[in-house]
């Protein structure tokens, strides 16, 4: 089956096998010095104002990057590698850049080693650092092996009054070696009015340098692209939309897989994202294995196969399965409002059927005390009732001393946003006095049937797979926003890439 994983990608690519990916496609984080947010759909299915944050794009030089770097020097890079990211050092100093340049390189070369020797990988990239990546890759995959500078090129948006409007993206392809894999005619594209015009003659010339060719005949398939692509990024209205900030189009992806894999092969994304480059290659019936770093990206990716393939077969790791796991997580979770609490509020939430995360501030960062402790929601239809729609409030908490005043102050803010009811999860298991309060509040009635008002669940009842919480069925799921497709893939084989 094919593979999705929550997880460092550092540590994740350790584990899959040398010479065992065809493609490699990575669209990692552009050292740009800003929070992406995304996009919750809204009852109807459109998306508002509504976001929190997906991921953080900030590097610094700090004991993380500093293992990495002595890790990637003792290790089995080769030397010319290490002699430029020394040099880098050097001329940068332990700066942002050098931390992002570090963890970008210690990646590469393990994605060179799984790569087959026909394979091909495209890093997706911006001029904030395509300078200095381009060497990283020409030291890493060899100069010889370099393919392309694809130029992605777009329009839309707002422009700088000082600068020439910046509309497009650079994609580096490599091969591993020069025997690698292309096939042009499943990418081919519409000649432009006036060539196909001027080609329906017989005697039409072809140029090429100072060289005529008489009776050039076109090719049935199309032109062959060029390497620069007019292709426009997705609308905030259409259909594709996840939410996800950066977000790339379908379009684009299927140009870059369909060119380099063929039947039975195996595409790789190690900063999956929304998972575009995992959906097109469920799309094509390839084999697939997808990495993120947050739950939220994982969460989003599993909706989206679920709903658009239903058929699929996929694995998810890393997510917690076990009451081992789920305390390392929060062992790792130790300061609340900190990221790694942040991951597991998110992997909570996202364990009731239906729930989304609540949204913060407007910028989506982390409001603290003033939401009355609403961590997530559930929009629920109601039939019997002049509101449209209702919610469900949820509030994560953490630590030993969780108590009835926690309760208590989470059914106020319940009835402050004049909602449906609330479910309180703890990391603890609920006293009776906790118990008592929760039940002490009253039940609810909706389409005819009644629902306690406040729910009590410890986090560890989420691994139980009997668990299974009363509550009444969500009428929006936020995976429903993403369309499904008309194709149904075959269902996947097991492929043992992973050791």
């Amino acid at each position: 089956m094919n593979q999705l994983f929550y997880g460092d990608n550092l540590e994740v690519l350790k584990q899959i096998k040398n010479d065992s990916v065809d493609l490699i496609y990575l669209d990692p984080p552009f050292n740009s010095k800003r929070n992406y947010n995304i996009f919750f759909p809204t009852p109807d299915g459109s998306f508002n104002k509504a976001q929190t944050i997906a991921f953080s794009d900030f590097w610094k030089w700090d004991e993380y990057t500093a293992k990495v770097y002595d890790d990637f020097m003792l290790g089995e890079a080769n030397t010319q590698i290490k002699d430029f990211l020394t040099a880098l050092k050097s001329f940068l100093a332990e700066s942002d850049m050098l931390s992002y340049l570090v963890n970008i390189s210690a990646r590469l070369n393990l994605l060179r080693n799984i790569l087959k020797p026909n394979g091909t990988i495209f890093l997706h990239c911006d001029p904030t650092a395509s300078h200095y990546i381009k060497l990283i890759m020409d030291n890493i995959f060899g100069v010889k092996n370099f393919r392309n500078e694809i130029i992605w090129c777009y329009r839309g948006g707002g422009v700088s009054k000082k600068d020439f409007a910046k509309k497009h993206d650079v994609i580096f392809r490599y091969s591993k070696t020069k025997d690698y894999f292309f096939n042009v005619d499943p990418v081919r594209i519409p000649y432009s009015e006036a060539s196909a015009e001027r080609l329906k003659n017989s005697k039409a010339k072809a140029f090429r340098g100072d060289k005529v060719y008489d009776s050039y005949k076109p090719n049935e398939k199309g032109k062959h692209p060029e390497d620069w692509w007019e292709i426009q990024p997705l609308s905030s209205s259409d259909p594709e939309r996840t939410g996800y900030p950066t977000q790339k189009p379908r379009r684009l992806l299927r140009r870059i897989i369909q060119s380099s894999t063929q039947k039975g092969d195996t595409v790789l994304d190690p900063f999956a994202g929304c998972g575009t480059s995992i959906h097109v290659a469920e799309e094509l019936g390839l084999k697939w294995i997808g990495i993120d770093i947050t739950c939220l990206s994982i969460n989003i990716i599993k909706n989206n196969i679920e709903n658009a393939f239903p058929k699929s077969n996929f694995k998810v790791h890393g997510l917690p399965k076990t009451k081992r796991d789920l305390d390392n997580m929060l062992k790792e979770a130790k300061e609340i409002g900190s990221d790694k609490w942040y991951e597991f509020q998110h992997w909570a939430v996202n364990n009731i059927p239906g729930a989304q995360d609540y949204v913060r501030k407007s910028d989506g960062s982390i409001k603290k005390g003033a939401d009355g402790g609403i961590d997530g929601l559930i929009y629920i239809k109601t039939f019997d009732s002049k509101e449209d729609y209702k919610k469900i409030l949820i509030s994560v908490k953490g630590g030993k001393n969780i108590g009835v005043k926690e309760v208590r102050e989470f059914n106020r803010t319940v009835q402050k946003n004049n909602a449906l009811g609330g479910i309180f999860i703890s990391t603890r298991e609920p006293t009776k006095e906790m118990t008592k309060e929760a039940l002490s509040v009253g039940m609810y009635k909706i389409n005819n049937k009644k629902f306690n008002k406040m729910m009590l669940v410890n986090s560890f009842d989420f691994l139980d797979k009997k668990f299974n919480l009363d509550i009444p069925q969500s009428n929006i799921d936020p995976a429903l926003s993403i369309p499904r497709s008309r194709d149904d893939s075959e269902k996947q084989l097991d492929f043992g890439l992973i050791q």
